[in-house]
């Protein structure tokens, strides 16, 4: 280990004993994992509002519907 890896390390959990430190760490990584949960509910409920306000038959792709969403011709 580095002398630059102490440093940081002492920095970062200085005055935390060993149980504290690891707590400290699931809870970062819990924290993160939260994090991404709520980004990817955020966009689903985002993609829900567009489709719920009736928007979604005027996107179109390359100036045509695209094949799933346009209404079938015929």
């Amino acid at each position: 280990m580095t002398d630059q890896t102490c440093c940081r390390w002492r920095k970062e959990y200085g005055g935390l004993k060993v149980d504290q430190a690891r707590r400290l760490k699931h809870l970062e990584k819990e924290n993160g994992r939260l994090k991404k949960v709520v980004a990817e509910l955020t966009l689903d409920v985002a993609i829900l509002q567009e489709a719920a306000s009736g928007n979604f038959w005027a996107r179109r792709v390359a100036g045509r519907p695209c094949s799933t969403c346009a209404p079938s011709r015929g």
